[in-house]
């Protein structure tokens, strides 16, 4: 096989997966930021195989088998149930705006190459100074996406995806799966402990009793509020449909109720650990309040509407 073409292929292969970590912090919906993991996940396996045929490795093919069906398949069917299960899927909260992240990650791309390339010079060949490149343009684009995302979920997908770049850059210096290990166990610790910091220790439902008291059918785009137990607050959270085309946002039909449920995230800290306890446990025996802004649309004017209401 001419080297080229080997170059070539890795090439867009390895292109493919740094374009997937734009996508992840371009995407808003957590179910779509589940896909294409699986996709770049795929594309990292892709990856390994073709450098296998290139360089006639027999443990890269088994690298290439492992990575698709955990990465690929296994990864992305624990996240979505557990998305199901709790009613996860909504709208991706940022501590940046989007187009700010995707300029951000084309800084960390640039510094990349302007970091691997003159540190390689002469110590490697081509097709491995560009995947270095990429796979810690990948790596720092995880970072990036776990840094800017302030939910669970999301942060996880960019832990993954950063993982993704340390195995494409342990791909493109010839080493597999099991070789691959020693270099992971610190990675292994970092995820341990980012795991116990983010971990979502608490979850409530809340469901708002919306009564449409108009006699033409509206909806809701976003609704931010704060809750709170006994007095004491619990935190704000926004339930927001407005990546979400407008029949298939939930419809508030004329002069009747109509429940909208979001999964409410509880974290600990020792300040509040006897008041967390209490909801988890016995929050009936808890004095709730909700008190924000809910912006309600019909097919021509938009109006945001304050509430405040007590169980």
């Amino acid at each position: 096989m001419s080297g080229g073409l080997a170059y070539d292929v890795a090439h867009l292969v390895g292109g493919g997966v740094l374009l997937a970590s734009f996508l992840l912090l371009y995407q808003r919906r957590v179910v779509a930021l589940i896909s294409v993991l699986a996709a770049q996940g795929a594309l990292v396996a892709l990856a390994a195989a073709w450098l296998g045929l290139v360089r006639g490795e027999a443990h890269l093919f088994a690298t290439a088998a492992i990575t698709a069906a955990v990465k690929a398949v296994l990864v992305p069917l624990l996240l979505r149930g557990m998305v199901r299960r709790l009613d996860l899927d909504r709208a991706v909260e940022t501590a940046l705006p989007v187009g700010g992240s995707l300029a951000l990650g084309v800084g960390l791309v640039a510094l990349s190459v302007l970091v691997v390339l003159p540190a390689t010079a002469g110590s490697a060949g081509a097709l491995a100074r560009a995947d270095m490149a990429m796979a810690l343009s990948v790596l720092l684009l995880g970072i990036l996406m776990m840094a800017t995302r302030r939910t669970a979920i999301p942060q996880v997908v960019g832990l993954i995806a950063a993982e993704n770049g340390l195995l494409l850059a342990a791909i493109g210096i010839s080493l597999g799966w099991w070789q691959a290990r020693s270099m992971r166990r610190l990675r292994e610790a970092l995820v341990a402990t980012i795991a116990v910091l983010s971990m979502v220790v608490g979850l409530s439902e809340v469901a708002f009793n919306i009564n449409n008291t108009n006699d033409i059918t509206l909806t809701t785009s976003r609704i931010e509020y704060e809750l709170f137990a006994d007095g004491a607050s619990l935190g704000t959270d926004t339930l927001s449909y407005e990546d979400v085309p407008l029949n298939g946002r939930p419809p508030l039909f004329p002069n009747s109720p109509t429940t909208v449920t979001d999964t409410f995230r509880l974290d600990y800290s020792d300040q509040r650990a006897e008041l967390f306890d209490r909801v988890l446990n016995s929050s009936d025996q808890i004095n709730w309040r909700v008190s924000g802004t809910a912006t309600v649309e019909s097919g021509t004017t938009l109006l945001q509407k304050t509430f405040s209401d007590e169980l």
